[in-house]
């Protein structure tokens, strides 16, 4: 779920979750498709994330978005200020020319990253 999404999709997202269902909102799984054309290679996961392309703090917080994670509890998680990692995702987001927090939730599930 986003913030900005629809409140109906709250009803469909719990559902899911009580039968053990995972679920995403409709907004991440048009920034997946709009990011993962039909005609795109998929790229190796390591290429992806390299060490050159990201930092290893940058690939903890990719790796907690998925989760819902909060700038704050990740500063709370990683002893950072909520700046700090609202700045981090901004980074992330440059980096991976990616534009908005759905499309990065979007990536972050794509790989399949631990949480950190």
């Amino acid at each position: 779920m986003t913030k900005g999404g629809d409140p109906s999709e709250l009803i469909a997202a719990i559902a899911a979750i009580r039968t053990g269902s995972a679920y995403v909102a409709e907004e991440v799984r048009f920034a997946v498709n709009q990011h993962d054309g039909p005609n795109e290679t998929p790229e190796p996961t390591a290429a992806i994330i390299s060490p050159v392309t990201l930092t290893r703090r940058e690939r903890q917080i990719l790796g907690m978005i998925p989760h819902g994670v909060t700038n704050r509890d990740i500063a709370s998680r990683l002893g950072i200020s909520p700046l700090t990692a609202r700045k981090h995702r901004e980074n992330l987001m440059r980096k991976l020319d990616l534009h908005s927090g759905a499309e990065l939730t979007a990536y972050a599930v794509r790989l399949g990253l631990p949480s950190g």
